[in-house]
């Protein structure tokens, strides 16, 4: 029987060698998948944080509850479980809140700003636009309720012209107003009025 020729022996070791590389080299790979990533010395702490503040407020939040259902014409305590609800990203509870405050005392233009904030997040931009001018109607000054409405109706209602002429209203209140992402009014004006095709 005719044997099969042997491959030369350097060449024969050159592959056990290449085999044996592979092999540890995917064992390692694996091990490391495995392995847990290294730990964040700080995230523990942070996220403790975290949780420490969700429980004070939830605390919070259930001792205004609490007190609302108590003395429900206690207009501070709506106001301020509104605020909570609103920081906690609650917006159906921080309306619901809100709402409470001013069907008690109902000419506070800042509750009436959040308000339209918060029916924006809920997905109610004409409620939110109708907010912010309830909000303007209080007090005609109110910087934020003016950019706010300005923002919905541009964003929300698609109504440019509307927007832009919120925010020029609000220039001739405040010509240095500075939008939240760090834009001058002047430059969103002139950047929308571009678009739309009103310069």
């Amino acid at each position: 029987m005719q044997r099969q020729p042997e491959a030369p022996r350097g060449i024969l070791f050159s592959v056990i060698i290449a085999f044996a590389a592979g092999f540890i080299c995917g064992a390692a790979a694996a091990i490391y998948k495995l392995s847990p990533a290294p730990a964040d010395p700080h995230a523990g702490h942070v996220q403790q944080s975290q949780i420490n503040q969700r429980d004070q407020m939830d605390r919070m939040a259930a001792a205004l509850a609490a007190e609302v259902e108590r003395n429900p014409d206690n207009f501070e305590a709506w106001v301020q479980l509104g605020n909570l609800y609103y920081d906690g990203g609650a917006p159906e509870k921080a309306i619901e809140s809100y709402e409470k405050a001013l069907d008690l005392e109902p000419n506070h233009a800042d509750i009436l700003t959040d308000l339209g904030v918060m029916y924006r997040r809920n997905g109610r931009p004409q409620a939110a636009v109708d907010s912010f001018d309830r909000a303007l109607a209080v007090d005609p000054s109110h910087e934020t309720a003016r950019f706010n409405k300005g923002v919905g109706l541009l964003y929300d209602l698609n109504d440019a012209p509307g927007a832009i002429a919120a925010w020029k209203s609000l220039a001739e209140i405040n010509p240095v107003f500075t939008a939240p992402g760090g834009q001058s009014l002047d430059e969103l004006i002139r950047q929308h009025s571009a678009k739309s095709g009103m310069e």
